[in-house]
């Protein structure tokens, strides 16, 4: 009966259907301190509100569950505890306009208070967080109904949205932004989040937020960003009077950008997550790969060749080469690409080649800005070598030299002599014997040190078994000697390296581990000539798995102060490693490390898992494996990046 009012007297639940149904005007029921349920994984709930009882009061205190839904204009609902079950939301206002939720504690399985198409609500001094188990979302505003009027003008204010992966989030419904029904005009203000479960946001406005305020919250995120805004330039939503540390964008503290996304990878022929880093070339254009995409081997794309090319515009993304994985030609690209001093590219792919062991290419550079590939070495498996990976070097006579599997399954170093005909010859240098302390898989490439002698690393093997930093010395004949100059232990020194190592003017080597540690998220560490001819280790770098994000997989770069720069990708054991490029400071022969940019996993990328380079300017380039614009892969198809200096 309209505008009467029902206290609940005792517990009552059902089993099946709604508990009880609001269906006339101005319905007041009194909860009384009892507790109302439904006992269904249906989709039903213990109070539910409908469009024509407008005004109705749900008043505490008392408990509920599943959910109350709202679906009347104008409800109350103050002072309960509410719950729903795995996939619901405590509280969801559907269609409404005027409605308001105040003083609940309120916990669901999948969001604690669901704003979806509604108008001018109010969601206030809740405290509003997730089920055991299923920690996600405090408070949305959102429009699932695209026919319904957009989700505008709602307040979610002074609430404690603690305890959530992401505290609040405002968003609209699309398959991609542009196509997104926004959410408009609301305000967030006054909101806390002091604890968070990983990985987590604070406040995260997705594409689909426009014009909305920000102002007056406080976010002590342990852990990826207290605020988030996917339109990354804040000119669609206005940032003040907050308490937030860590942020993406940078321009929601009014501070200068620190990372820009040059290009989002689509999938498909587009290729998506870029496992490689980038080369640079004089014009400051960059050249990078892709492993998979394309429109060859039957449609799925076996990889490219990709250029990104500078203007006052921006830059613009061009495929220069795509493999067909047939006729001895290469298929999926698995290292960074090189320059010979012509300005022609070089650089391996994983598979394809005369017997699908992958080769070593080139790509020939005309006057017309056009390129031709050719296939310089296709390995021939097994005991000749497989899977090239790690990356190129020249010597001082145009050599090429790498690092392959294969060998004893164990792994090579070759080298690829060049002849006037064009032809190439691959040479064994090393293959790595398995058992006896040897190193196993050299992954991460090589360098020469200023006597022609060549270092590199192995991820397994040596005295330890946790990998080793070996060195291999050229001797009369063309023959080689190899010697293992450091074996990893799984201790505070680190193990497993899976990057390669970086030279000094000094001859110093510097590398990064991937595990171990005294947090198992890695280290950077330095390897010195000592007397005797044997070498001295240094730890320059414990990785804390935290807030430096942790397990470096790449080489590092040095500049030509003697600072040393590189990626970590995290790592799931550390969550929410979601990746960082730092920075390793020499201060007079003492270190001191920070990350240069901390990312987020959304449209700045996440996971870079290869090497960054330098333009002249001293702006940082690479590549990460995850993140984006684009939802059609499990977690963005990844992007290339730029980290301004």
């Amino acid at each position: 009966m309209a505008g009467a009012v029902y206290t609940v007297m005792n517990e009552i639940g059902v089993r099946s259907g709604d508990c009880i149904d609001v269906t006339a005007p101005r319905i007041t029921i009194e909860v009384n301190g009892q507790t109302v349920y439904t006992d269904s994984n249906s989709n039903t709930n213990a109070i539910a509100i409908f469009p024509a009882a407008k005004g109705a009061r749900i008043l505490g205190p008392g408990t509920v569950y599943q959910t109350i839904m709202d679906e009347g204009d104008s409800a109350l609902i103050q002072g309960l505890t509410i719950g729903g079950i795995e996939g619901n939301a405590a509280v969801v206002l559907e269609g409404v306009d005027g409605s308001v939720v105040k003083g609940n504690v309120a916990y669901g399985g999948w969001g604690s208070i669901w704003l979806d198409n509604t108008r001018n609500c109010t969601v206030d001094q809740n405290k509003a967080i997730n089920g055991p188990g299923y920690p996600f979302v405090g408070i949305t505003v959102t429009n699932s109904n695209p026919a319904e009027t957009q989700s505008r003008h709602n307040i979610i204010s002074r609430n404690d949205v603690s305890d959530n992966q992401i505290g609040i989030t405002i968003d609209g419904v699309g398959a991609t932004c542009a196509q997104k029904v926004p959410s408009v005009d609301n305000i967030v203000s006054g909101n806390s989040s002091k604890k968070s479960v990983a990985p987590s946001f604070g406040i995260w406005l997705g594409c689909g937020a426009r014009d909305t305020t920000v102002e007056h919250n406080t976010v002590l995120n342990e852990w990826n960003y207290d605020a988030f805004d996917a339109n990354r330039d804040c000119k669609t939503s206005t940032w003040k009077h907050n308490n937030f540390k860590n942020v993406y964008p940078s321009c929601i503290l009014g501070l200068p950008a620190k990372e820009k996304p040059l290009y989002n990878f689509q999938a498909g022929t587009d290729g998506d997550n870029p496992v490689t880093g980038l080369a640079l070339d004089e014009n400051g254009n960059l050249y990078g790969t892709v492993s998979h995409g394309g429109t060859l081997c039957g449609g799925l794309g076996c990889g490219y060749i990709f250029k990104m090319t500078r203007s006052a515009h921006g830059w613009t993304k061009t495929a220069i080469y795509e493999f067909n994985g047939t006729s001895g030609d290469g298929s999926i690209p698995s290292s960074d690409l090189i320059f010979d001093q012509s300005g022609n590219l070089y650089g391996e792919t994983s598979g394809g080649g005369s017997a699908d062991a992958g080769t070593v290419f080139k790509l020939t550079r005309h006057s017309d800005g056009s390129w031709a590939e050719s296939t310089l070495y296709s390995f021939a498996g097994g005991l000749a070598g497989a899977g090239p990976q790690g990356g190129l070097i020249f010597d001082k006579s145009g050599n090429l030299f790498g690092v392959a599997g294969g060998g004893l399954d164990a792994g090579v170093v070759f080298e690829l002599t060049p002849h006037i005909d064009g032809t190439w010859t691959e040479q064994l240098l090393y293959t790595f014997q398995p058992g006896g302390g040897d190193g196993i898989q050299p992954n991460g490439g090589i360098a020469f040190d200023a006597q022609g002698d060549l270092f590199g690393s192995t991820y397994s093997g040596g005295a330890n078994g946790e990998g080793t930093i070996f060195e291999l010395t050229p001797g009369q004949g063309g023959a080689w000697q190899e010697g293992i100059i450091y074996s990893f232990a799984n201790d505070n020194n680190g193990r497993s390296p899976l990057g390669g190592v970086v030279f000094d003017g000094a001859g110093n080597l510097y590398g990064t581990t991937w595990r171990a540690g005294s947090s198992d998220a890695g280290t950077v560490f330095e390897l010195s000539p000592g007397s005797g001819g044997g070498w001295d280790f240094e730890l320059l770098h414990t990785f804390d798995g935290d807030q430096d994000v942790g397990n470096p997989v790449a080489t590092m770069v040095m500049d030509s102060k003697g600072n040393l720069y590189g990626t970590a990708e995290g790592d799931g054991y550390v969550w929410p490693s979601i990746g960082s490029v730092f920075k390793l400071s020499n201060l007079g022969g003492k270190w001191k490390e920070s990350v240069l940019f901390r990312f987020g996993g959304g449209p700045d990328g996440g996971y870079p898992v290869d090497s960054v380079v330098f333009d002249r300017a001293g702006n940082l380039y690479g590549t990460a494996y995850d993140g984006g614009t684009n939802d059609s892969c499990f977690s963005g198809c990844g992007v290339v990046f730029e980290v301004l200096k």
